[in-house]
C-alpha cells in the first residue's frame, strides 16, 4: 500500500507541476515541452527530490516512448516523401550528416571518448518532430516555407533516428562489428521487418475490420486492440534484441490508409498523456547544476546545434528563390527534443556517457527549444502558434 501511495503521489506531483509550468510557457507562446522538462528537473533527485519512486516513473516513461513511436509510425505517410520529391531526402540526409559529423567532432574536442561522442552526435542530429509538427498545426500560414518539404525532411530524420537507435549500441560497445554479428543483426532485422509487414498489410486490416463492428457498443474494445497491437510488436522487437519502441514504430509504419487513422485516433489521447510523463521523467535525470559545472561544453554544443540545423535548413530550402525563406526553414528545424533525449538516455543506460553527459545533452535540448522559439517569434511571419506543443 505504501508503494502504491507513493506512486500516486508522484503522478499527482508530475501532473500538477507539469500543468503549472506548462501554463506559464503557453502564456508566452513557448513550447510547453520546455515546461515539462523543467518540471522534471525541479521534482527530480537533482532538484527538490519530491519524486521518490524514480524507477516506476521511468517505467511509465518507457511506455510513453513505445506509444510515441507507435503513433509516429502510424502518422508517417511514406507517400508524402514521393510528393515532396527527392529534395527532402537528399537535403535531410545532408543536414543530418553535417550535424552528426560536427557533433562527433565537438564531442571529441571536449575530451569525450568515441562511444559517448557518437551518442552526442546522434542527439544533436535529429530535429523534434513532436514540437515542430505541432507548431505547424498551430500556424495559419508560414510565408516562404513549404510545410510539405519541412514535413518530408522530418520524416527522413525520423527514419534516420530509428536506424541510429538500432545500430548505435552495437557500434559504440563493440567498436567494429564482426561479419557474424552483422549477419545475425541483419537476420534478426529481416525477421522483424517481415513479421511486422505481414501483420500490418495482411492480418491487421482484417482484425481491425472484425473488431470495429463492436466499436459503437463497446468502444473500449477497439481501444484495447490498438494498444495491444502496438505493445505486441514491441515485445517481438525486444525478444529479437531490439528496442521495444522500434517494433511499435515499424508496425505502425506498415499500416496505411483508414486503418492507420483508426488506430491513431484510438490511442492518440493516451499517447499525449504518456508523452507528458516522458518529458517530465527525462527532466528528472537532468542535473541543473551542470549549467555552472559544464558551462563551456553546454554553450559550445548549443552553438553547434543552432548552427548545423540553421545551415542545413538553409541548404535544404535552396530551391526557393527567396533568401528569407531559407532562413525560415533553418529556424524551424532548430528544436531538439524526443529523439535527442532518447539517445541521451540510451547512452546513459549503457553507461557510455560521462557523469554529466545526460545533463549536458538535456540542457542543450532545452536551449534549442528556447532559442528556436524566440527566434521564430521574431523571424517567422504568420507565426500564430497554439498553446499546445
Amino acid at each position: 500500500m505504501v508503494e502504491e501511495f507513493i506512486f500516486l503521489v508522484d503522478l499527482g506531483l508530475i501532473a500538477l507541476a507539469a500543468l503549472a509550468i506548462s501554463l506559464l510557457f503557453a502564456r508566452f507562446r513557448m513550447p510547453i515541452a520546455i515546461g515539462q522538462l523543467i518540471a522534471g528537473m525541479a521534482l527530480g533527485p537533482f532538484g527538490l527530490a519530491l519524486i521518490q519512486d524514480v524507477d516506476t516513473i521511468n517505467l511509465v516513461s518507457s511506455l510513453g516512448i513505445i506509444l510515441l513511436l507507435f503513433v509516429i509510425g502510424l502518422e508517417m505517410d511514406p507517400q508524402q516523401l514521393r510528393r515532396v520529391g527527392v529534395v527532402a531526402t537528399i537535403f535531410a540526409t545532408f543536414e543530418v550528416a553535417m550535424a552528426f559529423i560536427l557533433g562527433l567532432g565537438t564531442g571529441l574536442f571536449l575530451g569525450w571518448e568515441i562511444a559517448p561522442s557518437l551518442f552526442l552526435a546522434a542527439a544533436l542530429s535529429i530535429s523534434s518532430t513532436a514540437v515542430i509538427g505541432k507548431g505547424l498545426l498551430g500556424r495559419r500560414n508560414i510565408h516562404g516555407a513549404d510545410p510539405h518539404l519541412l514535413m518530408g525532411i522530418l520524416i527522413v530524420e525520423d527514419i534516420v533516428a530509428i536506424l541510429l537507435l538500432v545500430a548505435l549500441p552495437s557500434i559504440a560497445i563493440a567498436g567494429i562489428v564482426s561479419m557474424s554479428e552483422l549477419i545475425l543483426f541483419l537476420a534478426k532485422g529481416g525477421l522483424l521487418l517481415s513479421s511486422v509487414t505481414f501483420a500490418g498489410i495482411v492480418l491487421a486490416p482484417r482484425i481491425i475490420e472484425y473488431v470495429s463492428q463492436y466499436e459503437v457498443e463497446h468502444g473500449e474494445i477497439t481501444f484495447l486492440l490498438a494498444l495491444g497491437l502496438g505493445f505486441f510488436f514491441a515485445v517481438v522487437a525486444a525478444a529479437l534484441g531490439f528496442s521495444p519502441a522500434i517494433g511499435a514504430f515499424l508496425f505502425g509504419l506498415t499500416i496505411r490508409g483508414k486503418w492507420s487513422r483508426f488506430l491513431s485516433g484510438k490511442i492518440g489521447p493516451l499517447k499525449d498523456i504518456f508523452v507528458v510523463f516522458f518529458f517530465v521523467t527525462m527532466g528528472t535525470l537532468v542535473d541543473p547544476s551542470s549549467l555552472t559545472t559544464a558551462t563551456f561544453p553546454i554553450l559550445m554544443l548549443l552553438g553547434v546545434s543552432l548552427m548545423t540545423k540553421f545551415s542545413g535548413g538553409w541548404i535544404a530550402s535552396s530551391a526557393f528563390k527567396s533568401p528569407r525563406s531559407k532562413a525560415i526553414m533553418g529556424v524551424l528545424l532548430i528544436p531538439r527534443a524526443e529523439f535527442s533525449l532518447l539517445f541521451a538516455k540510451l547512452g546513459n543506460d549503457l553507461q557510455l556517457l560521462p557523469v554529466e553527459g545526460y545533463s549536458v545533452i538535456g540542457l542543450v535540448c532545452l536551449g534549442t527549444l528556447l532559442v528556436g522559439s524566440l527566434i521564430q517569434r521574431n523571424l517567422v511571419p504568420g507565426g500564430h502558434t497554439t498553446k499546445k506543443t
